[in-house]
């Protein structure tokens, strides 16, 4: 397959980032496949273009993936010059997360693709936790929970890390913070995160940090109001 290395979003729409297939394939082309040659029907390549534009269709289990490819077969063949009469199974499809992807690797690459293109000197970066739907197994307390960092004026999700389940969010957040150039951005996040060892790792990394303030840091919160009305009556 051939493929040009365009920008990753070309643009922000009412319908969200385009991506551009060519480009996708090239990252995707680096990614390590431990099968061997025999038996493979399906590059991992393929498999992975499938799999993401069936997540973009609303797919999120691999029985409707499946499904979507083979009503989308022909075209799919078009766009990835695929010569076979059928698409992937269920069993798949499954495969390539639970036994061929390579997890580490896959998160690299989508950080790589992600913050290709740079980010603006004005950009504001939110970090947001998660639960993954589908993820809680027998005896946990929960599911994996994962700790993201978003650009919100281009809408890209530039590094994530999972939270084990013996921590939280808040010493995830150093880890995450180190995966992505934050100088000269403001950093915002919830009330979770306004911690000092947080707050230090922004600014030794040249950035800012806007976070809100609660009642459980007392001293800080009767400092920001004393602060706030001596201001109103100078103002008055």
């Amino acid at each position: 397959m051939e493929y040009t290395m365009l920008k990753p979003c070309q643009e922000i729409s009412k319908t969200g980032v385009i991506y551009e297939k060519g480009n996708l394939y090239a990252y995707f082309h680096n990614l390590s496949d431990p099968r061997h040659a025999k038996g493979k029907r399906y590059s991992l390549v393929t498999l992975l273009v499938i799999i993401f534009l069936g997540k973009l269709a609303g797919k999120d289990h691999p029985v409707e993936i499946a499904d979507w490819a083979k009503n989308h077969r022909d075209e799919l063949s078009k766009l990835l010059r695929v010569e076979r009469p059928w698409t992937p199974s269920h069993s798949t499809i499954r495969r390539v997360f639970n036994e061929i992807l390579d997890e580490a690797e896959f998160d690299r690459l989508v950080q790589a693709y992600h913050q290709e293109e740079g980010l603006d000197g004005d950009e504001i970066l939110a970090m947001d936790g998660k639960t993954l739907r589908g993820t809680h197994r027998g005896g946990e307390a929960q599911g994996k929970h994962l700790l993201g960092v978003y650009a919100v004026n281009t809408q890209r999700v530039l590094a994530q890390e999972e939270v084990d389940t013996k921590e939280n969010e808040i010493t995830a957040a150093p880890r995450l913070l180190a995966k992505v150039d934050i100088e000269g951005k403001i950093v915002t996040g919830d009330a979770l995160h306004t911690q000092k060892k947080t707050s230090q790792h922004i600014i030794l990394a040249g950035g800012d940090y806007l976070l809100p303030v609660k009642e459980n840091h007392p001293r800080m919160y009767a400092d920001i109001k004393r602060l706030f009305a001596e201001t109103d009556r100078s103002s008055a």
